[in-house]
């Protein structure tokens, strides 16, 4: 009998999951400080994904309180509280 494994390490199907992924790993790693600016296509450039994808999961990292986006002043990376 066959059985199907997954990767722990494989990545999500869509661009968009990829996208979060991406900018979460680079927070949670400390590769975007707390307080640092980033940007759309700066974001893009570093994941080799298009914007949609990276606009949306700044969206929803956002909605998580890890991201606070300021119109045309960019994203900012949020101080996590691990309390």
């Amino acid at each position: 009998m066959l059985t199907k494994t997954t990767s722990p390490t494989k990545r999500p199907a869509t661009a968009t999951g990829q996208a979060y992924e991406g900018v979460l790993d680079l927070v949670l790693h400390y590769e975007l400080r707390p307080g640092e600016r980033t940007s759309v296509n700066l974001l893009a450039e570093r994941l080799k994904l298009g914007r949609t994808p990276v606009k949306e999961a700044i969206t929803r990292l956002q909605t998580e309180g890890l991201l606070s986006v300021a119109g045309r002043s960019g994203t900012t990376v949020n101080v996590i509280d691990f309390k």
